[in-house]
Formats: structure tokens, C-alpha cells, sequence
């Protein structure tokens, strides 16, 4: 059994957008099997919990944001696992590590989030819901970059994790810069970015057959707008 508490308080608020509010967030969990591979029961039962900082990202309070916030969390789960995370070999992760979309139960257990069955969630952006947000859970990757303050190599980085995505069959949506993280350098180590807000893209999966016609023709077109947006707010070829 898996249980966690996780406190989000005003003082935490990290960013607004324009669909979403994000917040760092402690959480105490206790995890099993537990990490080590032990499976004794009274051990588990006796770890204390473990306390990490997350970042939790909510819908704002209306359909087409909880829209949004439920295809990123399809979008994270369908992910490459080479994007997630460091490899061996030295290559760095292109997204945070993803801990899953929360949905909030009432006393039965059963689900609170719905969807309007006449509301479109992309184009009826106004409609508002009953419900409470479900709960986005990521690693926390540092603050959006600014591009007047980045050298050449470091925007062809930045551009070089769009490239990646496309590489692996998935096309983010909206590359903006507002959508890159960096996590500042320090004595040790450079800066390290991360791409978020992923739910407009269109990831390519033959997880469940090939895909359709309909899915490559509109992974394509994003993948399109990708280089356009991309393009022009990183200018990876300025020198500048």
C-alpha cells in the first residue's frame, strides 16, 4: 500500500499560467515494495516516511484546463523512458521525471473529475467545472530561462531537447521559452534544462498497434508549429 501526504500551501505558489497553478510541494510518503527490494512486512511496516520536494501542478477552473492538465498526464505516461532520465552514457534527461496525475475520490472511493458531455474541452475554454483540480506531480527543474541572457551553446542546448523529442516520435505543442526550465550551474556542474508543459503535444506510440493515419498527419503538423515557435524564440543560430 502506497500512501503519501502532500501539503500545498499559499506560501509555496510558484508560478500561474494561463491554464494551471503551480506550486513546490513537500510531500511525506511511505512507499512499497520499498526501493531496496525488501519485501519483509514488518520492516515496511516500521520505515519512517520519506519527505521529498515535488512540484504539483493544478487546472484552473475550467474545462479546457483540465483538459489540458489530463492529456499532459497521458502524454508524460506514454513518454520514452530515456527522456525521463539521466542515462549511463551521459546524456541527459529532456523532461522531469513525471510522478503521476492524482485524481481526487470522494468518501466512496470514487472519482470526483468529469467532463461535460456537450463541452468540447480545446474549444469550449470558458465552461466552468463543479469538480476539484486533479493533481500533476513532477520533479522540480528550476525556473523558466531568459533568452536575452543565454549564450549561443546554450540555446542550441535548449533547442537540441526539442530535437530529441522529435527524434523519439513526439512533438511538444508550444516550445516557448516560458516552457523550458534551467536549473542554475553551480561549482560542479553546468546548467541543466529541462521542457514542461506538455499538454498539447502528440506523442507517436506502436505501444497498442501502428498508428493511425490521423495521429501521424496530426504529430506532423505539430511537429511543424514545433520548429516554427522553437525557432524563433531560442534563435539557436544567433551569435549574439
Amino acid at each position: 500500500l502506497r500512501r503519501g501526504c502532500l501539503f500545498l500551501d499559499p506560501a509555496n505558489h510558484l508560478a500561474t499560467g494561463r491554464r494551471s497553478e503551480v506550486y513546490r510541494a513537500p510531500l511525506v510518503a511511505s512507499l512499497a515494495p520499498s526501493l531496496d527490494g525488501d519485501a519483509d512486512e514488518d520492516a515496511r511496516a516500521t520505515r519512517p516516511p520519506r519527505r521529498v520536494s515535488v512540484v504539483a501542478k493544478l487546472a484552473r477552473g475550467d474545462c479546457r484546463s483540465h483538459h489540458l492538465l489530463r492529456q499532459e498526464g497521458r502524454a508524460y505516461a506514454r513518454l520514452p523512458s530515456e527522456l525521463c532520465a539521466e542515462a549511463d552514457t551521459g546524456e541527459r534527461a529532456v523532461v522531469p521525471q513525471f510522478y503521476g496525475l492524482y485524481v481526487p475520490v470522494d468518501a466512496q472511493g470514487r472519482g470526483m473529475c468529469g467532463e461535460h458531455p456537450d463541452c468540447d474541452g480545446y474549444l469550449n475554454a470558458d465552461c466552468a467545472v463543479e469538480w476539484p483540480s486533479p493533481i500533476l506531480l513532477m520533479e522540480e527543474c528550476g525556473v523558466p530561462i531568459e533568452v536575452a541572457d543565454m549564450s549561443p551553446a546554450q540555446r542550441s542546448e535548449c533547442w537540441s531537447l526539442i530535437t530529441r523529442l522529435h527524434d523519439a516520435n513526439v512533438a511538444h505543442g508550444s516550445p516557448r521559452a516560458g516552457n523550458i526550465l534551467v536549473q542554475p550551474a553551480s561549482p560542479s556542474t553546468p546548467p541543466r534544462y529541462r521542457v514542461i508543459s506538455l499538454g498539447r503535444a502528440e506523442v507517436l506510440s506502436a505501444r497498442h498497434g501502428p498508428p493511425t493515419r490521423l495521429a501521424v498527419h496530426s504529430f506532423e503538423k505539430t511537429r511543424e508549429r514545433d520548429m516554427q515557435t522553437g525557432l524563433m524564440e531560442l534563435r539557436p543560430w544567433a551569435d549574439d
